[in-house]
């Protein structure tokens, strides 16, 4: 009797870890640095925050050469 009950049982649970399984198996690598390149409005942006970051790392500079005189 706990063999019927227990071989349905079985196969249920194998069958729902079997399909699970399936869907933790869809990936995709994606490549941003090569699509990004390929915007010419992503190279503009993005010199512009590197002037950007060049200016604020300049004045951080300055602030602590004024605190150290301090």
């Amino acid at each position: 009797m706990k063999k019927i009950i227990l071989t349905p049982l079985l196969l249920l649970v194998l069958a729902a870890v079997g399909h699970q399984s399936t869907f933790a198996q869809r990936f995709a690598f994606v490549d941003t640095e090569f699509i990004l390149s390929q915007m010419p409005e992503y190279t503009a942006a993005q010199k512009q925050v590197d002037v950007l970051a060049d200016q604020w790392a300049k004045e951080i500079d300055a602030k602590r050469q004024e605190l150290d005189k301090m």
